[in-house]
């Protein structure tokens, strides 16, 4: 078995270390029962029976998506249904998903590799009701393809979902790993130093993390664009040939053969900016940052979204893993800040303010994977974020 849907994960989710062999254990808890129902007929997922936050393609086999915190909805007025999901996985690891119910968590499953029917129970209602996937996990963990859903003869799917989302606020967030929420469903209190844990997809929510928090606080739609190790000018490793501005475009960001995504399907009122701890992650390994160039890059690619979205506002943050004690003698926390405020004095007047600068407060105790943001920093990420918005930007 590689999946859950399970409740009590959800209520004592700060109680848990949600690792992988936590959650193998809890998946033997699965909603086999009602696996007898006579399903009549298979309906594939189109564009008209669902609606896609975040990027996607729509393929031979069904809707395909990579993407952190992509959320696709559909609506029916069936209580048991079983989803087909291929899952392209890119390593030994798992995609996993949150499922909303009403926009409401419901439970979470793990998906096995290839291609494989999924079982979901809810409880009886007259009405129809929005059901929801997000994928929990970033893009480089895998790719997967929704193709559809068997039913009973009596049930069915609804066209024409859009409107039940008219006229929300959508947010973009443009980030690196804390966007992807890399690493928060653990809580560590080290000693001292840092807890170099390794990366591990099950530890991963983005559902979690202070993006998806942020626009659950402003009753918004979310749409991520993040990926691990990712910087502006450089990426954590040194690279400077697969950085944010020469990746955007793509759907899948992982893939360098990916598709273009088409920037009018889904336009943003506001974009969040949340890049430059990668950039000046070098520091630490004697490779400067030259501020001067980090500066002209990030005012190159925010006027890149100015041009495509010239009615979105755009915040430009950092934070919250960089300060001014590492490296030592660095200055990279106040630096980046400084560098940060030229940008957005760059770009506005006395008469026109659509660019702003913000910087989340630094973490503390407890971390999550590798001295990320805990799930209990991100909601205080969330907090400071969605006070901003609403108080500077959208008031």
């Amino acid at each position: 078995m590689g999946f859950v849907i399970d409740k009590w994960v959800h209520k004592n989710m700060k109680k848990i270390i949600f690792g992988l062999v936590s959650l193998l254990i809890l998946s033997s808890a699965t909603f086999y029962a009602f696996r007898n129902t006579n399903y009549t007929h298979f309906i594939p997922f189109t564009e008209k029976n669902t609606v896609v936050f975040g990027r996607y393609e729509h393929t031979k086999e069904g809707i395909a998506f990579s993407q952190s915190g992509t959320q696709l909805n559909f609506a029916t007025n069936a209580s048991q249904i079983e989803v087909q999901i291929n899952n392209k996985l890119q390593f030994d690891s798992s995609n996993w998903f949150t499922i909303l119910l009403d926009n409401k968590f419901y439970g979470t499953v793990i998906l096995k590799s290839g291609t494989h029917f999924y079982p979901v129970e809810f409880p009886a209602s007259d009405s129809m009701n929005i059901v929801s996937f997000v994928k929990c996990t970033e893009s480089f963990v895998g790719e997967v393809v929704f193709n559809g859903i068997k039913i009973a003869k009596d049930a069915h799917l609804k066209d024409g979902l859009n409107g039940s989302f008219k006229n929300m606020y959508h947010i973009q967030f443009i980030g690196n790993s804390i966007t992807c929420g890399y690493g928060n469903m653990v809580s560590i209190s080290p000693p001292q130093g840092n807890p170099n844990t390794g990366f591990f997809p099950l530890n991963e929510n983005a559902f979690d993390g202070y993006a998806i928090k942020t626009a659950r606080n402003l009753n918004a739609i979310p749409m991520l664009v993040s990926y691990t190790g990712i910087g502006l000018c450089r990426n954590f490793n040194g690279d400077t040939v697969e950085t944010m501005p020469k990746i955007y475009n793509r759907i899948h960001l992982q893939k360098k053969e990916s598709l273009f995504w088409d920037h009018k399907l889904q336009i943003p009122n506001l974009i969040v900016i949340n890049l430059g701890t990668n950039d000046y992650s070098g520091e630490s390994k004697n490779m400067p940052m030259d501020d001067a160039v980090f500066v002209q890059t990030y005012i190159d690619f925010v006027e890149r979204l100015i041009k495509m979205y010239p009615k979105a506002k755009i915040i430009c943050s950092n934070g919250s893993m960089m300060s001014d004690d590492w490296p030592s003698g660095k200055k990279c926390w106040t630096r980046i800040q400084k560098n940060i405020k030229q940008v957005e004095s760059h770009f506005n007047t006395a008469e026109n303010k659509k660019v702003y600068s913000f910087f989340f407060k630094q973490q503390e105790p407890p971390y999550g994977d590798n001295f990320h943001p805990s799930s209990a920093t991100h909601t205080k990420m969330a907090e400071e974020l969605s006070t901003f918005i609403k108080t500077e930007v959208i008031k």
